[in-house]
């Protein structure tokens, strides 16, 4: 038969279904835009972070072994 026709069992609601159902165009909007901006910095971190240790790893190989001249 066509089972995936019938209704699933009913779930218990969440706040995060809740917002995404009732919330105003205008309050997800301004949400969207501070999870984006955080989203935006942490990304930023981790690229400099991964910068750093790049340089850092180049400069490394590039030192000199002690005892070696």
């Amino acid at each position: 038969m066509l089972s995936f026709l019938k209704k699933s069992h009913t779930v218990e609601s969440t706040p995060f279904s809740d917002f995404i159902r009732n919330a105003s165009s205008e309050q997800k909007k301004r949400v969207y835009a501070g999870v984006l901006k955080e989203a935006t910095e942490r990304q930023q971190k981790v690229i400099k972070e991964a910068a750093l240790r790049k340089v850092q790893a180049q400069a490394d190989q590039n030192k000199t072994p002690l005892g070696v001249i």
